[in-house]
């Protein structure tokens, strides 16, 4: 099985001075498997995949993937969404404005993931893994 991602440029804070790796690593998002290993067709493409610092360090701890929340964001899984952000998201896959994800890891840290709105030409370049309070 063909890993969603391998690799994750990480998104460093301005103040740092530090640059953001980055990767010219590629998602496969348009057909990707399932934790049941059943083919699942993606929503909508998530472009360049970046995670900041606190985001990393809140899966490393819990022992988990990005892949298994990316695969739930790809889906529009509600996870810790209010009605109507659920709701915006299944608008944004017509309008083309911006998807958010809210999940919690099994430690009960709170991730959010952002996928950024399309371009004129329908694109969407970026999908961020963060924790709230770095937005």
């Amino acid at each position: 099985m063909k890993s969603l991602v391998s690799t994750i440029s990480v998104r460093t804070g301005r103040d740092t001075g530090k640059e953001a790796r980055q990767t010219t690593t590629q998602p496969e998002s348009e057909n990707m498997l399932n934790q049941n290993s059943k083919t699942t067709n993606a929503k909508f493409v998530l472009g360049q995949i970046v995670a900041t610092g606190g985001a990393l360090g809140a899966l490393e701890q819990s022992s988990q993937s990005p892949n298994e929340f990316l695969k739930r964001h790809l889906q529009l899984e509600q996870g810790d969404l209010c009605d109507e952000d659920h709701e915006l998201n299944g608008e944004a896959l017509n309008d083309g404005s911006r998807i958010l994800s809210s999940f919690k890891t099994s430690k009960g840290v709170k991730i959010w993931i952002i996928t950024e709105a399309e371009d004129g030409n329908g694109h969407r370049s970026a999908t961020t893994l963060l924790l709230p309070e770095e937005y």
